[in-house]
């Protein structure tokens, strides 16, 4: 999914390379191991997902999650990102990494050198693995959402096929005991007795995000708009620091405050 200027060489089609010449590139390479033996992360699996969604809806990506998912939820200011900064959205921040410097822009007008942040890489390529644009309170309504019973976004057979543990070996140790955590459809999983813990990371240059949904139905969202890199703390250190101030809130208040915010 980085390798735009090169799979769009590669396939001769034009750059930076579309996520229908990655996937076309990509069926021309081997597996690196039988399907079902073991867990990676793949941000390509996503990409593959998103123009299934397309395939079997008959709408473009951005459309379907916007009209089916979204709307719903009454989150309406969610979209796709851009991947130049001409293509910044009203509110959206501006994102920095100034100690990756410039490079190659995958974009063949423009610029020949950018930021990483901006023409580093093709973002629109990355639209169902990463390439929302969204709020943190946009996010805790969407955590919210999906937690509410009524009304419910998903039956109880998807939510349960959402969360449930992979078939072995992948979700056990070398041991063959379950794992503590594991990664399920989309959302990693800790097993808290009969509830869990549900959490996501995503990261690009200039970018860090945290989404977390625990057991007691506490939600949290860290959004930055830069990363950590080299000798700095990590971002994922503000995930045990955010379980300690949600254990030492006492009273967490009723009221919905929702409402004041652009929906």
């Amino acid at each position: 999914m980085f390798d735009s200027a090169n799979i769009a060489q590669k396939v001769g089609d034009p750059a930076p390379a579309s996520p229908n010449s990655i996937i076309r590139y990509m069926m021309g390479r081997p597996l690196d191991f039988e399907p079902g033996t073991k867990e990676v992360y793949s941000n390509f699996g996503y990409c593959v997902l998103g123009r299934i969604i397309e395939h079997v809806s008959g709408k473009k990506y951005e459309q379907y999650v916007k009209e089916e998912i979204l709307e719903p939820m009454g989150i309406t200011r969610m979209r796709l990102g851009k991947s130049l900064h001409s293509g910044k959205a009203r509110g959206e921040v501006t994102y920095y990494q100034p100690n990756l410097g410039v490079t190659p822009s995958v974009f063949p007008q423009g610029d020949r050198e950018v930021p990483w942040c901006y023409g580093g890489f093709n973002l629109e390529a990355m639209d169902s693995h990463g390439g929302w644009l969204a709020s943190a309170v946009d996010l805790a309504r969407f955590c919210a959402k999906l937690d509410s019973p009524a009304p419910a976004l998903l039956n109880p057979e998807l939510l349960q096929a959402l969360y449930a543990r992979p078939k072995p070996p992948v979700g056990l140790e070398s041991d063959g005991s379950p794992k503590a955590a594991y990664y399920a459809c989309g959302w990693m999983v800790r097993p808290v007795g009969k509830k869990a813990n549900y959490w996501h990371t995503g990261s690009l240059p200039g970018t860090f995000s945290l989404v977390v949904r625990r057991h007691d139905g506490i939600s949290w969202v860290v959004l930055f708009n830069q990363r950590s890199e080299g000798d700095t703390p990590s971002d994922n250190d503000i995930d045990p620091a955010l379980h300690i101030a949600a254990n030492a809130v006492k009273d967490w208040g009723s009221h919905d405050l929702f409402s004041r915010y652009f929906r």
